[in-house]
């Protein structure tokens, strides 16, 4: 029956060059109003429909339920060039669908009995039959409303095709569209082929596209069959289902020798990605440990922090071996390590974590004395604390702020020590405007020897990232300082004097440090000023 059209010929388009737009909640219908020539819109949706209205304020007019599957049918034909009035029936929309695309089950008619025309999955049971119901007479009416085989609207039907279908079959077709195209799990239309003749054919095995592993192996059987469907086996002979794992593949069983194959390169696999983790390891984590057992035997030993600068010397596993075999068992996890920030010896726990600014750990035993040539040059103090214990501390720490003074008094080292173990916020908080006037020229000279093979931010982290917040232009502007006055004329200049500082290098060297600048000459008189360049 043909049905009155949606949007009919008199409808003014807002724009004939372009297609219709699709439906959408607020979205433009892409026609005018017919009353007050205003672009309608699609308000609001309904299970299977949109109300299309004009959405112009307190107006009474021009208020419509447009069904979707006959307006997406009407847009597609619009939209390729069919002319106006779009002519269709209800045969032509195709399923009953919703405002969001989805497909839904048709509506029943009010004169049909519930379930006559509901389509049901074929693999779920048919809709159970009312046997309820009392009739006046004797016997029970045997006429029952007759079911169209469904196969007439999916797709091609078979040569035998009927227009009854039997109501208990599975997909709801005829015997010949069940027997052609049907489920092999229909009981009604069951197929049987004697003639067919079992063929044992050998399957390719290719173990890296099968992973369902299974030690017997079962023989494939095909059937001759022209087009139609395989007859079901026995129950008895039923093989499990070979699911695949990707779509449009299809399963098969493999051999034991295949099986073991499989398990074999699986394994080795596994251990090469194992190798290959344990080897990835960076080089920035990495330390060299210094140990002292004895005065005059030392032993130098890598290890890896996970996280540096922050270390726990109980991290090393060589360095506890190498001190339990010299103290035995009855060692009490006690260690002393070269503090470059108080330059004294610091004693500690193999299990209390701390802050280091060079690579090279100087670590001892508490009972060891060692002179002040062990340390290495870019870590090492004026003095050995141990050796002269009332030595005046020098002016370049600047972790303690009561040591910073010039003409402080001489402090002990055990409450140096404390001192920095009460504070441990300041080793957490980054300072501001490196380098220090109090830093020490060796450290600076040691970041750029290594620098000298490219990677001059990273560097900077490892060694000052700790302590200092990083500001790119004052890093390479000291970087360009030492390539003016050139390596060798520092280490000539300070190679012999480990405690001097920065603020007496810039001093030294201003007219080649102002030139890197960009700053005008000063007067020989007035002060210079590090932190703000």
């Amino acid at each position: 029956m043909v049905v009155a059209t949606l949007i009919k010929a008199e409808y003014r388009l807002a724009n004939p060059e372009s297609p219709l737009p699709l439906p959408k909640r607020r979205g433009l219908v892409g026609i005018h109003c017919p009353v007050c020539s205003t672009p309608m819109k699609y308000l609001k949706s309904n299970e299977d429909s949109w109300l299309i209205g004009c959405p112009t304020p307190n107006n009474s007019h021009n208020w419509k339920w447009w069904r979707c599957d006959q307006l997406n049918h009407e847009l597609a034909l619009l939209n390729l060039g069919a002319p106006r009035p779009i002519i269709s029936s209800e045969s032509d929309w195709g399923p009953r669908v919703s405002p969001t695309g989805q497909i839904l089950e048709p509506k029943p008619h009010p004169n049909q009995r519930d379930g006559s025309n509901h389509r049901h999955h074929p693999y779920l049971q048919p809709p159970l039959e009312n046997t309820t119901t009392h009739h006046t007479s004797a016997r029970a009416p045997r006429s029952t409303p007759v079911v169209k085989c469904q196969r007439s609207v999916e797709g091609p039907t078979a040569q035998s095709h009927k227009s009854a279908a039997n109501k208990a079959c599975l997909s709801q077709y005829c015997r010949g569209c069940c027997l052609a195209f049907g489920s092999p799990l229909c009981r009604q239309h069951p197929c049987v082929l004697p003639s067919a003749a079992p063929l044992d054919i050998d399957m390719p095995i290719n173990p890296t596209s099968s992973t369902h592993l299974t030690p017997h192996l079962a023989a494939s059987t095909f059937t001759g069959s022209n087009g139609g469907r395989s007859s079901r086996a026995p129950a008895s002979q039923a093989q499990p289902h070979q699911w695949a794992q990707a779509s449009n593949t299809l399963g098969r069983r493999i051999d034991v020798q295949s099986v073991a194959l499989i398990q074999q390169l699986r394994a080795q696999r596994d251990q090469a990605a194992q190798l290959k983790a344990n080897s990835l390891i960076e080089e920035k984590h990495m330390a060299t440990i210094h140990l002292w057992v004895k005065a005059d035997e030392k032993q130098a030993i890598t290890a890896k922090f996970p996280q540096w600068p922050l270390v726990r010397l109980d991290q090393s596993p060589l360095l506890i071996q190498a001190v339990i075999k010299v103290l035995g068992s009855q060692w009490n996890q006690a260690l002393s390590f070269w503090d470059e920030e108080i330059y004294a010896w610091h004693d500690t726990l193999v299990s209390y974590p701390h802050r280091y600014a060079s690579r090279t750990i100087v670590v001892r035993l508490p009972n060891v004395t060692l002179p002040v040539s062990v340390i290495p040059v870019t870590i090492q103090a004026g003095a050995d604390l141990d050796s002269a214990p009332g030595s005046q501390l020098p002016q370049t720490a600047p972790s303690t702020p009561s040591l910073t003074q010039s003409g402080q008094n001489a402090v002990n080292p055990s409450e140096a020590e404390q001192t920095n173990i009460d504070e441990p916020s300041a080793s957490v908080t980054l300072k501001k405007h490196w380098p220090s006037p109090k830093l020490l020229i060796a450290n600076l000279l040691q970041w750029y020897q290594e620098t000298v093979d490219g990677n001059i931010k990273e560097k900077w982290m490892d060694q000052y990232g700790g302590e200092w917040q990083l500001k790119t232009a004052t890093m390479y502007r000291y970087r360009s300082w030492i390539n003016e006055v050139t390596y060798p004329r520092f280490h000539a200049k300070y190679g012999s004097q480990p405690r001097a500082a920065v603020g007496e290098a810039r001093i030294f060297y201003k007219a080649e440090f102002n030139r890197v600048a960009y700053v005008k000459a000063k007067e020989e008189n007035e002060p210079a000023e590090i932190g703000q360049y």
